[in-house]
């Protein structure tokens, strides 16, 4: 089920009769009454559905500047299931009584959507505010020389996943503080009701709130976890980064903003000092306090800035480690 699949159940009903459309490809913007109508949220969409029980109703789409506040949905089933009618929107306006509310459908409409038996169309929209809707115009028109008698056009509620959600669970974890330059399993889990087509965009700074955009819209996450690795590989040690993933939609034009997560490249600390004590100072091992410092607790702290040679992390008590390959 895609995201605003119109699948709710009607919460206001109008008809008409559609022997009176005037044959394609003549069309007519057709006034439909919903009674009482129904109170719309403002910023909750909704969908008008259109069906007729015999013979082809047309209903005008526009191609081109898709609607960004929903989309255009097609069944087969008679509303059991949808798909969305990807590069079109239907003509539609509502109305609050006299007032124009919510509209789509300037440009060229050449192109149709059938309305047939069990074979419905539906429209999205976004409600702009919060009003009660009474009526509806959709441009329409029938099939030549058929009746396709009454057609019913209701409002649904729009059901199922409400659009592109964040991602999650990152790895590395959130503030992460052992990072290393070599790191290549940058993860993280996505919806697992999204359509195929959700894409990511990757984006990547040292400066929190002020992010780049390094990869857009990638369609597979281990690919875009390869833009990510090749950023981090040009970093340096000793530093704080910060990432980002949003999820998109481009059937729908949505985008989940995700979000920030950072992590720290390991620091190199000063090597130690290790002395063998003649005389003075404290303790009585080999790496105590050296003479004419006080406390017992003696470290050297602080970065060295070290620049990594090859592989080369440290050098220390006549071994050396090194990042495996």
């Amino acid at each position: 089920m895609a995201a605003g699949d119109p699948t709710g159940d009607d919460l206001c009903v109008g008809t008409t009769d559609g022997n009176t459309l005037p044959e394609t490809p003549t069309w007519t913007n057709r006034e439909i009454s919903l009674g009482a109508g129904v109170a719309l949220v403002s910023g909750t969409q909704y969908a008008i559905v259109v069906r007729s029980a015999t013979s082809e109703v047309e209903w005008v789409t526009v191609a081109g500047d898709n609607y960004a506040n929903g989309s255009s949905y097609l069944s087969d089933d008679a509303g059991d299931s949808w798909s969305i009618d990807t590069g079109y929107d239907n003509w539609f306006q509502t109305y609050a009584g006299l007032a124009l509310r919510d509209q789509y459908g300037p440009g060229d409409y050449s192109v149709y959507n059938t309305v047939d038996g069990s074979d419905w169309v539906a429209q999205t929209f976004t409600a702009t505010s919060s009003y009660t809707i009474t009526k509806v115009k959709l441009r329409l028109s029938r099939w030549p020389a058929s009746t396709p008698g009454t057609i019913t056009v209701s409002i649904k509620a729009v059901e199922g996943v409400p659009g592109p959600q964040k991602v999650t669970t990152p790895s590395p974890v959130d503030t992460y503080s052992k990072m290393t330059l070599d790191w290549q399993q940058f993860t993280w889990v996505a919806d697992g009701d999204a359509p195929e087509e959700e894409v990511y965009n990757i984006y990547w700074g040292t400066t929190s709130g002020d992010l780049s955009l390094i990869a857009l819209e990638v369609g597979d996450a281990a690919v875009a976890a390869v833009y990510l690795s090749a950023v981090v590989g040009a970093g340096i040690y000793g530093r704080t980064y910060y990432w980002r993933v949003d999820t998109y939609w481009p059937s729908t034009e949505e985008t989940a903003t995700g979000d920030e997560w950072s992590f720290t490249t390991i620091s190199f600390d000063h090597p130690a000092v290790s002395y063998i004590l003649l005389g003075g100072g404290s303790g009585s091992g080999p790496y105590d306090t050296p003479p004419g410092v006080e406390g017992t607790d003696f470290r050297y702290t602080g970065e060295n800035n070290m620049i990594t040679v090859k592989r080369l992390v440290a050098v220390a008590n006549n071994k050396f480690w090194y990042e495996d390959v």
